[in-house]
């Protein structure tokens, strides 16, 4: 299985080099294609008005909402630039050279990047073809004395697809006592399966959990890289040593502070996902296109085509895919829900460009 490519796609940019200068359907990236919070905005464009002050030095506001949003402590927390750093915390904190951790592929290209970077070994554990499901024996049967991290991003990416709490729980219970599950959930707002794993009170019950949160998604400060962590007191409080002195701005925080007080904000964003999820599953269906189901704000889907030749057709008629470049998922790509028009545009130049692979 080689690599997934974690460089990232086509900016705009870079986008309308190849097309010219035209209104261009971003549904690369998983963004909110909502915006950030109106509110959201307002507090950023206030804290502006201070920014030749100093933050504050630990992002304990922040930290306070969020602990009082998942039912914890402030002191379960810690908070990092995006949810890319709050990994890359766990990795500098918790390993060294030599250690091993196991990923489950198709699977986010940027654990691949923390293992070359920490000379880590990776071990690979395949998702169950077609399901997408969880290989626990295979994940149990993989663990040594050398592994820290078992990886699960429930939702998965690229996939979409949800790991139940059965599945959750019974990884748990058959990992020695030396692992970590690290728990990816940055898309976690969008998942609508009634059994999506209740992670917070396995690790309040003592399990090895880590938790990687994002506000790039659901509440759509990308740009701003916000993100935070959810683990045992001991553990968060090792993971805050590693933050630098106001290691996140004044803007960011206080937009961030903002955007979680805003479930009205998040809820609409949730809605707006499910309707365009439901849309473009019904034209899949009706396009004879094979996909998955999604908890996420994406899906996947297959064609006939290579993954990149249809990311190329699809840019010509300016929809932004992202091409996973995964060998394990060859003819598949990856595609934002977006807004019920950028779902149209993207349905509309799917189906023009699968009408040419008929004639």
């Amino acid at each position: 299985m080689s690599e997934p490519d974690y460089s990232g796609g086509l900016s705009l940019a870079d986008a309308k080099k190849k097309i010219g200068d035209r209104e261009i359907y971003r549904l690369s990236s998983n963004e909110n294609p909502l915006g950030p919070s109106p509110k959201t905005v307002a507090a950023m464009t206030t804290a502006a008005r201070s920014i030749n002050l100093y933050p504050p030095r630990d992002a304990a506001a922040l930290r306070a909402v969020l602990a009082a949003q998942h039912g914890v402590t402030a002191e379960h927390v810690f908070t990092g630039a995006g949810g890319c750093e709050v990994i890359e915390l766990a990795f500098r904190q918790f390993t060294q050279p030599g250690d091993n951790f196991i990923v489950c592929p198709p699977t986010f290209g940027f654990y691949y990047l923390m293992a070359k970077r920490y000379g880590l070994s990776l071990t690979e554990v395949p998702l169950v073809p077609t399901t997408f499901a969880l290989d626990i024996d295979g994940i149990v049967a993989a663990v040594t004395e050398a592994t820290r991290f078992v990886v699960i991003i429930n939702p998965n990416n690229p996939t979409g697809t949800c790991f139940p709490d059965s599945a959750f729980t019974e990884l748990l219970s058959r990992l020695p006592e030396h692992v970590t599950v690290l728990a990816d959930e940055v898309y976690f707002h969008f998942a609508e399966n009634p059994h999506y794993p209740d992670t917070v009170a396995h690790l309040m019950r003592g399990a090895n959990i880590i938790r990687v949160h994002s506000f790039s998604k659901a509440y759509g400060m990308g740009g701003m890289r916000v993100g935070y962590g959810i683990a045992s007191a001991p553990v968060a409080a090792e993971m805050r040593k590693l933050m630098r002195p106001f290691h996140l701005n004044a803007i960011a925080l206080e937009g961030a502070i903002a955007a979680v007080g805003d479930a009205e904000f998040v809820e609409q964003t949730v809605q707006n996902n499910a309707i365009g999820k439901a849309y473009l599953q019904t034209q899949l269906d009706r396009l004879g296109v094979t996909h998955w189901p999604t908890d996420a704000n994406f899906l996947l889907l297959e064609t006939k085509l290579s993954s990149g030749a249809l990311t190329d057709a699809l840019l010509l008629e300016a929809v932004m895919v992202r091409d996973p470049k995964d060998s394990a998922i060859p003819n598949c790509v990856r595609v934002t829900i977006g807004t019920p028009a950028e779902n149209a545009a993207f349905i509309a130049a799917l189906e023009k460009i699968l009408a040419t692979l008929d004639e």
